[in-house]
């Protein structure tokens, strides 16, 4: 049926043509023009004909020019290309027009396209609309996909065109309008050629079968001088032939498309089917840039969609690969149906042009197998999984596996690690299901009699030899990537001696005689428990017994694996005395726990007794009377001194431990991620207490990363203010460093300033912000009782609560100063570019009226409802540049955003927003000053 629609919306444009046809009397244009863009000067192509540039003389009657724009030349040589009109183009990231004076009649126009690689335009994507007058040649239009789907340099698109008398010809290019994809429009070439002779059409595009729809237009046109209704009549019947032979193209396509590779009505209803031109984008046409995996079945790419606003994995199925038409359908039939945190999601699929193309969520962890024993070559830095990770990946497919057998009766049948995929947080997802096979409903078998088919390594015996699928397949398979967690090798390594060549059986003997210590991977041995590996193994082995009957189900594998993860935790409690001594000699107890004078003697006595040694759950009460860190394997001197610091200043927050907001994040789910920026991410949290806030996960370790979470932490208690957040605890967990705030339900004034619709933003809305935010650096500057230099105070640092009231929030950058001091030197240009003050940017300096100029750029933002970094010509202006050009032009008014208008507050708030920006800091107001003149005192 889509098909269908789209066969009548490319009639459309004949039925208008015909209509124009057949109810004028055209006078045909004698004179040709062939125009090449960019061009300066008359050029002529190697087939002989004269090319004009659009400055010739001739033209200064004909042609003109409208909205901003460049000409450019190739970057790279033309090789086989006809260098006129190919070698010059004109470009721009805005729209622009051609407006040519022409006679009336039917013309033919000719477009002329070389995507090649332009100066200035380097690493863009050409993405946009083509209109003449009223109707739309080329929608979301690419050349560059055009000529790589046609295998060509460069090409010609056509276009039959009736111009009306006094008419003016205006051709526009305008680039789609994206947040996210830096997109443009070009032209290399423009004829206009009179439409009353046969002429010769370079255009590679139309297929063959479009001489008949031009065959009957010019009958029509010749017809139409003759008899006016008989014409009308012939139209109709030449518009329902049309119609009827593209739908029999369509239709006979349609049967000669196997019938395997389309999706059941059910499953196309839930999955988007994508078309190949839009995967292409999404990829860069397959780049190896955006490479991530291989395998049999083909490549998985990395991709962006949506205008590149989500990331996706895109896997395209090697045709000549074991997996087929089936396995692709099967892929999408079975995900269609399963929902679950530990299944992978499927978004859609393409099978355009015979291609078999799968598009699932995004998992930036990787997968299992190169997490443990075959790192990417972009992972061979990345950190090896601790103990109670791998728990916790093997927990989570194992919950995903049995969703798939008792909730869907599925049987996954090819259970491996190459197969478990790991979101951002570690998150297990079991993937690739082109291999699964459902369940015989039916009581009397509780098998599935089938083709045998698997991985080696990890194929059920009794499978193998049976034929007979089961749910106990799965388990097998399950206690083999056990087996390969455990010990950090593949299931098969023939790099060993030929005794270890086979993962299960070496396991099984080195456990047999008592040795299963040495099968542990070398990173796991001094953390993992006893205990927790006696579980563990048990499960394993219990899940690799030959006969089904006798292996687990996935939920008791489950159970297990969590039982093996507490008894982890709990010894993890466990502090030897040895340690116990050395933590109290590096820090000795805190004066508060009462044990100040306890001398070093004491303590050894208490610490060395067998009472202590034989009750390791009242040592660690006792460290959390002290309250010291427990160790826990990770702790670090650096922890220990920063606590030691914090406790020092008495700040007066709330320690939080990691379990706490572990769950309360429900594991720093994707699902419950609010923000993203280069300090780390920012998660939804729900405490025990039913109180919702707002919990910051730094991405990083570094000295220059502590360091701002000691000034946050440091500093914000003091800071009492409506407009600054509100800090209320911490968490310090191994190389962690979480921040824990108040929830702010509609998150950062950035998102609305790059909500084109500008839904809730009215201008009282806009301007009582812009007050909250001078009021809260009025606070910081003059009376919070420390004179603190914010330091980067962007529109993404402004949160909003429910009532939209401005929050300032992120001091990581903030600075102190004493009150004979001025400004600082910090060396380095710290802060968001487009908001940094002259200064800071070129010499290090900053001072209050650092966080001034900032503040500017906030207000022009505001005002013109678009993002200080946001281009706003060919010459790329930012918004102060943009601002101050209108001003001096007289045209200021064109500054506000056309939803608010020319308010008096909005003219007030633009040339506050310009003094607070200039260059020097001495010519620009304190934020006292600032907030008098919101509030209407004369500027």
């Amino acid at each position: 049926m889509k098909l269908c629609q789209n066969s009548l919306s490319t009639l459309f444009p004949f039925l208008l043509i015909m209509i124009t046809v057949v109810t004028s009397n055209p006078t045909y244009f004698a004179v040709d023009i062939s125009v090449s863009c960019g061009s300066t000067e008359t050029s002529v192509s190697r087939g002989g004909r004269e090319w004009l540039g659009e400055t010739q003389p001739i033209f200064s009657s004909l042609l003109q020019l409208k909205g901003l724009s460049i000409i450019s030349t190739v970057i790279h040589e033309l090789t086989s290309a006809d260098p006129v009109p190919h070698e010059t183009a004109r470009l721009s990231r805005s729209q622009f027009s051609y407006l040519f004076q022409v006679s009336p009649g039917q013309k033919i126009i000719r477009l002329h396209f070389n995507p090649a690689s332009y100066r200035a335009f380097e690493g863009l994507i050409d993405l946009f609309t083509v209109e003449a007058g009223p109707f739309t040649l080329l929608s979301n239009f690419s050349a560059s996909l055009t000529a790589e789907a046609l295998g060509v340099d460069t090409f010609v698109r056509e276009f039959w065109l009736n111009i009306q008398e006094n008419q003016q010809l205006i051709i526009s290019f305008t680039p789609r309008s994206s947040q996210t994809l830096d997109t443009y429009a070009f032209i290399n070439g423009i004829e206009i050629l009179g439409s009353n002779g046969a002429f010769p059409s370079s255009n590679p595009l139309p297929p063959p079968q479009d001489s008949l729809s031009e065959t009957i237009l010019v009958f029509l046109a010749s017809l139409v001088r003759r008899n006016a209704t008989a014409a009308i009549a012939i139209a109709i019947i030449s518009l329902l032939s049309i119609i009827v032979h593209k739908l029999r193209e369509h239709w006979e396509e349609d049967s000669s498309t196997k019938e395997e590779n389309k999706p059941s009505p059910k499953a196309a209803r839930v999955c988007r089917r994508f078309s190949l031109a839009e995967i292409q984008l999404a990829t860069r046409y397959f780049s190896d840039e955006r490479l991530i995996g291989r395998g049999g079945f083909g490549n998985v790419y990395r991709g962006l969609i949506d205008e590149g606003q989500m990331t996706v994995a895109i896997k395209k199925l090697n045709p000549n690969s074991m997996q087929g038409a089936q396995e692709f359908l099967t892929e999408i039939e079975t995900l269609s149906e399963l929902r679950h945190v530990n299944l992978v999601s499927l978004i859609g699929y393409c099978n355009d042009h015979g291609e078999m193309i799968l598009v699932y969520d995004y998992m930036s962890g990787g997968t299992l197998e190169n997490r443990i024993y075959k790192p990417s070559r972009k992972r061979k830095h990345v950190a090896s999984l601790t103990w109670e990770q791998r728990l916790n990946i093997c927990i989570g497919a194992g919950r995903g596996l049995d969703y798939l057998h008792t909730g869907h009766g599925v049987i996954h049948r090819d259970v491996k690690p190459s197969n478990i995929l790991l979101d951002e947080d570690l998150t297990a997802k079991v993937s690739d299901f082109g291999l699964a096979k459902p369940e015989d409903k039916s009581k009397s078998k509780t098998h599935v009699s089938t083709n045998v088919k698997g991985t080696r390594g990890y194929l059920d015996p009794h499978y193998f030899h049976t034929r007979k699928l089961t749910r106990g397949s799965d388990t097998y398979a399950f206690g083999v990537v056990l087996l390969e967690v455990l010990c950090g090798r593949p299931a098969v390594d023939l790099r060993v001696t030929e005794d270890e060549q086979i993962l299960s059986f070496w396991v099984h003997d080195k456990n047999s005689k008592g040795e299963v210590d040495q099968i542990v991977d070398l990173s796991l041995r001094d953390e993992i428990s006893v205990n927790s590996l006696k579980t563990f193994v048990e499960v394993a082995e219990r899940c690799l017994e030959d006969e089904p009957n006798n292996r687990p189900t996935m939920s008791q594998v489950v159970q297990q694996l969590e039982l093996a993860l507490e008894q982890q935790q709990e010894d993890k409690l466990i502090l030897l005395p040895d340690e116990m001594e050395s933590l109290y000699e590096e820090n000795g107890p805190p004066a508060s726990t009462g044990l100040s004078a306890m001398s070093n003697a004491q303590w050894k006595r208490i610490t060395s007794s067998p009472k202590v040694q034989t009750s390791l759950k009242m040592v660690n009460s006792m460290l959390s009377r002290f309250s010291l860190p427990k160790i826990g394997g990770h702790s670090s001197k650096e922890n220990k001194l920063l606590l030691s610091e914090i406790g020092e200043a008495n700040v007066g927050l709330t320690m939080f431990d990691w379990q706490t907001l572990s769950a309360a994040t429900n594991r720093f789910s994707s699902s419950n991620k609010i923000g993203k920026g280069g300090f780390g991410r920012v998660y939804k949290g729900v405490l025990p207490t039913g109180q919702v806030v707002a919990v910051k996960r730094r991405s990083t370790s570094t000295p220059q990363s502590v360091q701002e979470f000691k000034c946050e932490v440091l500093l914000l208690p003091n800071l009492h203010h409506q407009n600054i957040i509100k800090l209320l605890g911490y968490c310090i967990h191994s190389k962690e460093k979480l921040l824990v705030y108040e929830f702010m339900e509609n998150r950062s004034l950035d998102t609305f300033i790059d909500d084109k619709k500008q839904r809730h933003f009215s201008w009282t809305v806009r301007f009582n912000i812009i007050k909250g935010i001078a009021r809260g650096l009025v606070h910081l500057h003059q009376h919070s009782g420390v004179r603190v230099i914010h330091g980067d105070p962007k529109s993404s640092n402004i949160l909003l609560d429910r009532e939209m009231v401005p929050k300032i929030s992120d001091f990581g950058f903030s600075r102190t100063l004493l009150q004979h001091q001025y400004e600082l030197e910090t060396g380095i240009a710290e802060g968001t570019p487009f908001y940094i003050s002259p200064e800071r940017l070129k010499q290090g300096r900053v001072s209050m009226k650092s966080d001034v100029y900032s503040f500017g750029v906030v207000i022009l933002e505001m005002v013109n409802g678009r993002r200080a970094w946001e281009s706003y010509s060919v010459n790329k202006m930012n918004v102060v540049e943009y601002a101050r050009k209108l001003r001096s032009e007289g045209k200021v008014l064109q500054v506000v955003d056309a939803t608010v208008g020319g308010t008096d507050e909005a003219l007030r708030c633009i040339k506050i927003g310009l003094r607070c920006t200039l260059e020097h800091p001495d010519d620009r107001p304190d934020m006292p000053t600032v907030l008098k003149m919101l509030e209407g005192e004369a500027l």
